[in-house]
């Protein structure tokens, strides 16, 4: 009877072990595989200009070389800060709007502009998309940067050239290749007494009063 015991508890003992080598060999299975698909997605976004980011709970846990290269900062200073401390102040409040949009489900993406800082202080305007993923069987979030400084610059100084030209008191109209007024600013309409729906669309003609010689408005 005693042998029978010390059979039958030898045989609950290999259970166990058979039990936790399936559970390790399940364990390693999938590390296996979140690594081969890391390194696959790190291969991937190492082709694109785009920068590439991963983070949980605030924490970066993958980067990819074009966001070393243009911010200028390693790996391992990326991986050690909050991804919040790399925003501009300024847009913080709207990535945490943005990020909470997610987590919610009021959007399966977010698509948003933001400022980043790169190590050398320049701040670099960014066109932000992320939304949930999954990363090493734990939820976090993936986002796709398009850098867009050139773009917002052009933007700023077309947005300076407006107003100089509304605030100007030189009277000044914009036409197209055609010859036809597509803009007009406010001291043209106070010098010449023209509306906007008046003039755009009609030809500097209208500005026609007899003073000159009929060259004098074909040449204008």
């Amino acid at each position: 009877m005693k042998k029978n015991n010390e059979n039958k508890k030898s045989r609950d003992e290999l259970q166990n072990e058979i039990n936790n080598l399936r559970q390790e060999n399940t364990l390693l299975q999938s590390e296996l595989t979140n690594f081969r698909n890391g390194n696959l997605f790190k291969q991937l976004t190492e082709i694109t200009s785009k920068i590439f980011i991963i983070y949980q709970k605030d924490r970066i846990v993958f980067i990819n070389n074009a966001a070393t290269k243009l911010l200028g900062y390693s790996e391992e200073e990326f991986f050690q800060t909050e991804f919040m401390n790399f925003i501009h102040p300024d847009f913080q409040k709207i990535e945490k709007k943005n990020r909470l949009s997610i987590k919610t489900g009021e959007k399966e993406i977010a698509n948003f502009e933001l400022k980043i800082i790169a190590k050398n202080g320049l701040e670099h305007w960014f066109d932000f998309d992320y939304h949930l993923c999954t990363w090493n069987n734990k939820q976090a979030f993936i986002g796709c940067a398009n850098e867009i400084t050139n773009r917002k610059e052009v933007e700023e100084e077309l947005v300076k050239f407006r107003l100089c030209i509304e605030r100007s008191f030189e009277a000044i109209f914009l036409t197209d290749k055609e010859g036809n007024i597509n803009y007009i600013n406010p001291a043209f309409e106070q010098m010449y007494g023209f509306s906007s729906v008046e003039a755009i669309g009609k030809t500097p003609r209208i500005l026609k009063s007899g003073s000159y010689s009929e060259d004098v408005y074909q040449n204008f």
